[in-house]
């Protein structure tokens, strides 16, 4: 057995072991974090409770969290809430989603890929370029507290609406913010389009995202074999088991390997991509068929974020010139059962709760991105060695490429950075 240095920045803790001992192929990716049983500590809680606790499963995808069981609490209790309630909360996971993509292409891959040791090497040779990252994320952090109150485990995010929204000037403000970085978004964006990545391709694979627009909120699953799928019905395709060897759930498509996140939305939903996004898309091979794509496709979604940002925020000051927008819908509570479906930045994120006529919840079940792509990792590690990797090959190199892969997801497995551990079997140091 081989053991191999880890890769840092990735959410979490996790090792991906690969077996080439007695002539197979195995890999498991393996995660690592303490069981957390957030499903369990929401059992018997109030359903006003629920969101705020949810959100504590991940500091940087709170928002979606918040908002996902938010809407699966409104379905449980029958609640309906007004357009501009839904514009709001779609503008807010836009800001998160390309917040993240922007840690994960800028502070996690750049230095991956450009051969800088960490970051203080890219202050060092690249100073204008960190504290261009410095300044978007900043911009992106303040209007992100515009929609949601709070950056990280928002507080103005309730069921039934918002306990307050932005008004005019806030708007106005993040609009003419958006537009400031909107060039540095593109300079960025243009870095991960041009770089190049190992060639591989995953044979036969399968993909999900959610119907609707590009706007990573929906009511219906869909895949690339072209099934549409209710929130309801998700467990007719999405199966969830356990394995002995990770702390995480195990989510696959009909037992298949199946992949979530801004691969499979590109390559599902290119057509409602805003113009600026199409025309960057139009110089890449598609569909993207690599695992590394997925950081072409976050770059691509960096674009499409500001853009559908800046038209959401135009839509809202339009209804507000028309009439003033009330921010929060009554709620009476009843027993009821809800499924939330959100897009977040890593892909499908399930919310499914089930309160009773006292407002309590009884059962609860969410699925998050990772647990999704889990399987999937483990299936591209494999065809990753077969295709690049011989019985010579050294194992700092292959440590090397899969390390990268595993970056390439962008697995979100806690709530703090820690670090993936290789360990390589049946192979010669």
């Amino acid at each position: 057995m081989i053991s191999v240095p880890g890769v840092d920045r990735i959410v979490g803790h996790a090792t991906l072991d690969i077996d080439l001992e007695r002539g197979t192929l195995d890999a498991r990716f393996k995660v690592l974090n303490d069981p957390r049983f957030i499903e369990a500590i929401v059992l018997g809680k109030k359903y006003y409770e629920v969101p705020s606790i949810v959100s504590r499963i991940c500091g940087p995808c709170s928002i979606s969290h918040t908002i996902t069981s938010t809407m699966a609490m409104e379905k449980a209790l029958g609640v309906s809430v007004p357009e501009p309630v839904r514009i709001l909360r779609r503008i807010a996971v836009l800001g998160e989603v390309a917040e993240n993509h922007l840690l994960h292409l800028t502070l996690v891959c750049l230095p991956e890929y450009f051969g800088y040791a960490d970051l203080i090497e890219v202050a060092k040779y690249k100073p204008e370029l960190l504290k261009s990252i410095l300044l978007i994320r900043s911009q992106l952090s303040k209007i992100m507290e515009m929609f949601s109150g709070r950056f990280v485990h928002p507080n103005t995010l309730t069921i039934g609406g918002f306990s307050k929204i932005p008004g005019k000037t806030k708007l106005e403000e993040a609009r003419n913010m958006l537009r400031e970085i909107r060039g540095r978004i593109i300079e960025i964006a243009e870095i991960f389009l041009e770089t190049e990545f190992p060639e591989f391709e995953v044979i036969m694979e399968a993909c999900a995202s959610l119907r609707d627009d590009y706007l990573y909120i929906g009511d219906e699953i869909i895949t690339s074999d072209e099934r549409k799928v209710k929130a309801d019905d998700y467990r007719k395709v999405l199966i969830e088991d356990v394995q002995p060897y990770t702390t995480s759930k195990r989510v696959t498509l009909d037992g298949l390997p199946v992949y979530v996140g801004a691969r499979a939305r590109v390559n599902l939903k290119a057509d409602m991509l805003s113009d600026r996004a199409k025309f960057y898309l139009k110089t890449r091979r598609f569909p993207l068929r690599n695992p590394f794509d997925n950081l072409q496709a976050q770059a691509i979604e960096l674009i499409h974020c500001m853009d559908a940002m800046e038209t959401l925020i135009e839509e809202v000051l339009g209804i507000l010139e028309a009439k003033p927008i009330y921010g929060r819908s009554g709620v009476t509570v009843r027993e009821g059962t809800g499924v939330g479906l959100s897009e977040a930045p890593r892909g499908i994120l399930i919310h499914h709760y089930e309160v009773n006529h006292w407002g309590n919840v009884v059962y609860a079940n969410v699925i998050t991105p990772t647990t999704i792509n889990s399987r999937h990792v483990e299936v591209a590690a494999l065809e990753l060695i077969r295709h690049h990797f011989y019985e010579d090959t050294p194992a700092t190199e292959i440590e090397r490429y899969l390390r990268k892969l595993v970056q390439a997801y962008d697995p979100c497995l806690g709530c703090a950075t820690h670090s993936v551990k290789i360990d390589i079997r049946g192979l010669k140091a």
